[in-house]
């Protein structure tokens, strides 16, 4: 049983442990607890159909209990793992680990340690980015970007571009600013998943449960949004509601996901054909001489992933969040404004994910190579244009749970991983995450 490691190890924090209290994604490992689970819950949800509309209220809130905070999870193990940005996490970890001196790996490779613990800090912004004030945080809020640069582990000033988003009260005090960081379009996407997957199973309520329930499902997620602790980690739907001035939260996080989904999958070509057009400054409404502008094309330069996701969110047609065929539409648009189509993104994020899965397969770290190969067929699964995540043909690995047990959630007969040892994984790859810090810690 490992669960005790896994949680003793992430008890000293991680990217999201401000925000996934009930469970936990380990981005050095990719593994999941469900820490407010146990066996029993499971074991409810398994004679159960989510599809039958006959089902009580009370065996609606066990589904309730299980399948959203899995599925939050279960998102980012799909976006550390099977998109563009996770299959090059993958690669980074697997030349972090193999440098270990207990692997064979010698002095001139050990860079390769400091790079993936740099890739690390970099998921969520170290917190000196991040400016909390102690004024009247009253709804509604305000909300306008601004850009800065990013300091360097030396000290000094680095030329590439971070963007923030600041958020003011009704008398123009600044609440907080943060900034949006790949953990801010991470967090966006397994929030959405989440609220999608719980609103599906309200829906199934009778009339009169389904309004109690309807109103504490909304207060919890304002009291998220609206939590001025955790502004990193909602930035990202603050921004698109703002932009497509949408009241309702659903509908925002529909849109979210598309986008999200779009700008974790974009390679490098994509990038540059993004900073090639013409049209950034129009969309964006600036000058061309403007400081903000130019911060918005270094950060093209340099792959910043909430940067394209507010110029993507800034291209979108007014009232793309009104239906499905709105936000699929509106994502066309917005796209094609940066000079870009789904096909040329699917395309270049598909021969990239071939190359470096290939890369990846020749590594001796039997877990990574597992993974990779599964987050190969993952993306081939998920379509570009797809608000939901079709978990239940995925290759996703076990869960731990509180009480110790390991478990499945989804059916097995699609699962890649059905066999995938958590355990073998866990020490394979927290060995290899210990000695990247060990080492990291060493360079001065």
């Amino acid at each position: 049983m490992i669960y005790r490691r896994f949680k003793a190890k992430n008890s000293r924090g991680n990217q999201l442990s401000a925000v996934d209290i009930l469970g936990r994604f380990d981005f050095g490992t990719t593994l999941i607890s469900l820490d407010s689970l146990d066996a029993k819950d499971l074991s409810h949800l398994a004679k159960k159909n989510p599809e039958d509309e006959q089902l009580t209220d009370e065996a609606l809130c066990d589904l309730r209990k299980v399948l959203p905070l899995a599925i939050h999870e279960y998102t980012h193990f799909v976006d550390a793992t099977s998109t563009v940005w996770g299959i090059d996490h993958l690669a980074k970890m697997r030349l972090a680990y193999e440098c270990d001196y207990r692997r064979g790996g010698n002095e001139t490779s050990f860079f390769r340690a400091k790079e993936f613990s740099d890739h690390l800090n970099r998921i969520k912004y170290p917190n000196y980015y991040t400016v909390v004030n102690e004024v009247d945080d009253w709804q509604p809020w305000l909300a306008n970007i601004s850009i800065g640069k990013l300091f360097g582990s030396d000290g000094k000033l680095t030329d590439e571009s971070i963007l923030f988003i600041r958020f003011s009260n009704h008398k123009g005090q600044l609440i907080a600013r943060s900034p949006i960081s790949p953990v801010s379009i991470l967090e966006a996407s397994a929030v959405a998943q989440e609220i999608h997957s719980e609103a599906a199973i309200l829906s199934m309520h009778g009339e009169d449960f389904q309004v109690i329930e309807s109103v504490d499902f909304s207060k919890r997620i304002l009291s998220f949004l609206y939590n001025k602790e955790l502004t990193e980690y909602s930035a990202c739907v603050h921004m698109l509601a703002n932009q497509q001035q949408c009241t309702e939260v659903g509908q925002a996080f529909r849109l979210v996901s598309l986008v999200t989904r779009i700008v974790l999958n974009s390679t490098k070509e994509v990038f540059d054909k993004v900073l090639a057009t013409n049209e950034i400054a129009t969309i964006v409404d600036l000058p061309q001489d403007s400081r903000l502008l130019e911060g918005i094309k270094n950060g093209l330069k340099h792959r910043n992933v909430g940067i394209l996701y507010f110029l993507i969110v800034s291209a979108l047609p007014e009232n793309s969040y009104k239906s499905k065929e709105s936000a699929e539409a509106g994502v066309n648009t917005a796209t094609s404004r940066l000079g870009l189509d789904l096909e040329f993104i699917t395309t270049s994020a598909s021969e990239h994910i071939k190359r470096a899965e290939k890369h990846i397969s020749n590594s001796d770290i039997r877990s990574i190579v597992k993974i990779a190969s599964a987050a190969k067929n993952n993306f081939q699964t998920i379509h570009l244009s797809s608000v939901e995540i079709p978990f239940d043909r995925l290759g996703i690995p076990k869960v731990m749970l509180g009480d110790l047990s390991e478990k499945f959630i989804f059916p097995t007969e699609n699962n890649e991983l059905s066999n995938f040892d958590i355990e073998e994984c866990f020490n394979e790859l927290s060995s290899g995450e210990s000695w990247t810090k060990r080492f990291s810690e060493g360079c001065l």
